[in-house]
C-alpha cells in the first residue's frame, strides 16, 4: 500500500479508500472515506469534509483469496 498525495491524483468516486488528514492534531487522522468530486465523505465525521482537509489517500488492500475462502468455509452454529 502506498499513500498518494491528493495534489498528484484523486481516487475514483466509486472507491472507498483510506484517507489521512491533519485536523487540528499533531498526528494524522486515518479513516475510511470516499471522494465525491467536490468533497469527501469520511466515516469519522458527520459532515462533508472539504477537499483541502484531506492530504493523502491510499487504496484499501484486498484480503488474500485463500484466507477469504478459509473464512467462508467455517460454519458457526
Amino acid at each position: 500500500m502506498r499513500w498518494v498525495d491528493v495534489r498528484d491524483c484523486l481516487p475514483d468516486t466509486a472507491d472507498r479508500v483510506l484517507v489521512a488528514m491533519y485536523v487540528r492534531a499533531v498526528k494524522p487522522v486515518i479513516a475510511v472515506g470516499q471522494y465525491h468530486g467536490t468533497y469527501w465523505i469520511v466515516d469519522e465525521y458527520s459532515r462533508p469534509v472539504r477537499l483541502n482537509e484531506v492530504q493523502y489517500w491510499a487504496p484499501i488492500p484486498a484480503i488474500p483469496h485463500e484466507r477469504k475462502a478459509e473464512r467462508e468455509e467455517k460454519h458457526y452454529d
